[in-house]
Order: structure tokens, then sequence, then C-alpha cells
């Protein structure tokens, strides 16, 4: 309603894959508030991590459309 874009992405295992290497594993979070990639070492809090996964799928599946004025 603001003019904000939105875009719908697959929030599946965003908060599991790392958004260094994409590693994808159960071990990354081993307890609910810290992420840490077992194949790269990456760190961070869980929902930092999942947030730069949602950001970058969003990125990925963003048309790129002009606008004529």
């Amino acid at each position: 309603l603001a003019g904000v874009p939105v875009v719908l992405v697959d929030p599946c295992s965003t908060s599991r894959e790392c958004p260094q290497c994409g590693h994808i594993a159960k071990e990354n979070r081993k307890t609910r508030d810290w992420f840490r990639c077992q194949a790269c070492e990456y760190a961070a809090p869980a929902d930092n991590v999942a947030a730069l996964n949602i950001r970058s799928r969003a990125l990925v599946s963003v048309p790129n459309v002009g606008v004529a004025i």
C-alpha cells in the first residue's frame, strides 16, 4: 500500500544455509540463536543469517524491468 515492492521467496532452510559458502545442514544451527557453518566456519546470529539468505533470494528473483517516462 505504501509503494514498497514485495518479493515472495521460499523460506526453506534460510536459517540453516551459510550465506558465505551455501552449505546447508541442520548442524549449522546447534542453538536457537546462533549459526556456525560446519563447512567454512562462518558464524553469526541466526536471525541475521536468515535475513541475509532471504535478501539474496529476493535479489535473484527480482525482474529487471525498465520504466518508461
